[in-house]
C-alpha cells in the first residue's frame, strides 16, 4: 500500500513539474507615439471574451516587455494608449520555447459623426467591438455629435 501511494504522489509531482513555462516577448514599434502603453495578455478561448491575466506598462521611453511563466497556447495581446481608440491587438501562438510578437502602432486618425434624422446627436455613446478577438471600447461624441482621435486597430 505504501508503494502505491508513493508512486501516485511522485507521478502527480512529475506532471506538475513537467508543464513548461514559456516567456512571451512583446515588441512595439511606436512610430512616433511617445505616450505610455499598457500591454495585456489573455489566453484565447474560442467564442469567449478575453480575461486579461497579465498586464504591464511600457513607459514612454520603452518599446519591449516580457511576460515570463506562461503556459504554451494561444493568447491575445492588447496594446492600449491613453486615448479611447488607441487599441491594437494580435493573436500569439506561444510555444513551450517562448515567442515574440511584434506590434506596429499606425499613424491613423478617425472621425465619427452621429446624426438622427439629419440632426447632430450630442453626447451620443458609441460602442465599437472587435468581433474576432472579443473586446470592445466605448466612446462618446461631443456637443456636435462628433468624435475624432487616433485609431490603432485597423478595420
Amino acid at each position: 500500500m505504501k508503494t502505491v501511494r508513493a508512486f501516485a504522489l511522485s507521478s502527480a509531482l512529475l506532471l506538475t513539474l513537467s508543464a513548461p513555462a514559456a516567456t512571451l516577448n512583446v515588441e512595439v514599434s511606436r512610430n512616433g507615439f511617445t505616450g505610455p502603453i499598457e500591454i495585456a495578455v489573455a489566453p484565447r478561448l474560442e467564442g469567449r471574451a478575453p480575461e486579461w491575466s497579465a498586464m504591464k506598462r511600457l513607459a514612454s521611453d520603452k518599446s519591449a516587455v516580457t511576460f515570463p511563466g506562461l503556459a504554451a497556447g494561444l493568447y491575445i495581446v492588447l496594446a492600449s494608449g491613453p486615448e479611447p481608440l488607441q487599441r491594437l491587438s494580435a493573436k500569439s501562438n506561444l510555444g513551450s520555447a517562448g515567442g515574440t510578437i511584434r506590434l506596429a502602432i499606425p499613424k491613423t486618425e478617425t472621425a465619427v459623426r452621429v446624426t438622427l434624422g439629419g440632426e447632430e446627436l450630442p453626447r451620443a455613446a458609441i460602442a465599437l467591438t472587435h468581433h474576432e478577438l472579443h473586446w470592445g471600447m466605448d466612446v462618446a461624441t461631443d456637443e456636435h455629435g462628433r468624435f475624432a482621435g487616433p485609431l490603432w486597430e485597423p478595420g
